[in-house]
């Protein structure tokens, strides 16, 4: 096909690298910190968007459009699916992923430390530092008290990887804590 006025542009090198960066916008206030991004952003939306010539919303479903060289994209977007989604295709321009209140706990929650049994263990053992491991993003107790926890008796018996929880474990310290 030749080149004029209904021609597809050339496939330029930029469209070849696909999207530049993911970048987080975030409040002053979100509290969330280490997230899989290439720069989290602190601030509104209107002061990344001067970065850019135009800022997309495609949460919707918009089709991306085609864009040439000189022409400074971000696409924004507020849902996670969007987000990979849009991570995945060949995207020229930056991804802006703005997230909702109730995203950004989710994001805290998944990338939180809890504790896990790191072994089987029965009814009435008593918890040591070794019988405590951590899994990110768990439902259980927070790993800030791992100390709290040894040195408290299993009211149950627990099977390794359970998440710890205050229901399984006795409010009381035994005389040999470690």
């Amino acid at each position: 096909m030749s080149e004029g006025k209904f021609a597809p542009p050339p496939v330029t090198a930029a469209a070849k690298l696909g999207v530049r960066k993911r970048i987080l916008i975030l409040p002053a206030d979100s509290g969330l910190t280490a997230v899989d991004f290439d720069e989290v952003f602190i601030g509104s939306l209107e002061k990344i968007a001067d970065r850019y010539q135009l800022v997309l919303p495609v949460d919707d479903g918009l089709r991306l459009p085609i864009g040439g060289d000189q022409l400074s994209l971000a696409f924004l977007c507020r849902e996670e699916h969007t987000l990979a989604q849009l991570s995945k295709r060949m995207v020229t321009g930056d991804i802006l992923f703005q997230p909702s209140a109730a995203t950004i706990l989710d994001l805290m929650r998944r990338q939180r430390q809890t504790l896990v049994m790191a072994a089987a263990r029965d009814a009435g053992h008593v918890l040591t530092s070794a019988d405590l491991a951590t899994e990110r993003g768990g439902s259980g107790i927070g790993l800030e008290w791992r100390q709290e926890m040894v040195g408290r008796r299993l009211l149950y018996p627990v099977s390794c990887g359970q998440v710890v929880d205050f229901g399984y474990i006795s409010e009381d310290f035994e005389e040999h804590r470690q």
